[in-house]
């Protein structure tokens, strides 16, 4: 349970920091944005 829990913590600041340095070298497309955010979804939907 506890693993679970730090896993995810550390996959949201990696997913974080990506989105970051994404944005501040400017390469954020649309595209990107799109696929983020179904992935984002699936990714919630997983962690049931």
């Amino acid at each position: 349970m506890l693993r679970s829990v730090v896993c995810t913590e550390v996959e949201d600041d990696a997913r974080q920091n990506v989105l970051f340095y994404e944005i501040l070298c400017g390469r954020t497309t649309l595209y990107q944005q799109k696929i983020n955010y179904e992935r984002r979804l699936i990714y919630k939907d997983g962690r049931m």
